[in-house]
């Protein structure tokens, strides 16, 4: 369900996905660029099964944003 973890991510990002028919998940850790570790988890509840892809990329791109952010 998940797409590639790519980009500003790739290699930063440690997480686990789930997913049921109305349910996305991803949780894990990932460093941000001051190197902090941060941890995470993300659900989506209640998606058509239609959309299940586009919440599922929409949780990628939160994930690869905290890869990006100097959050200290």
């Amino acid at each position: 369900m998940f797409g590639d973890l790519g980009g500003p991510g790739l290699g930063l990002i440690r997480a686990k996905t789930g997913n049921l028919s109305t349910v996305a998940t991803l949780a894990g850790l990932v460093y941000d660029t001051s190197g902090q570790v941060l941890s995470f988890a993300f659900m989506t509840n209640g998606v058509p099964a239609a959309r299940l892809r586009q919440a599922a990329d929409s949780i990628d791109a939160m994930a690869t944003a905290l890869a990006r952010c100097g959050c200290r």
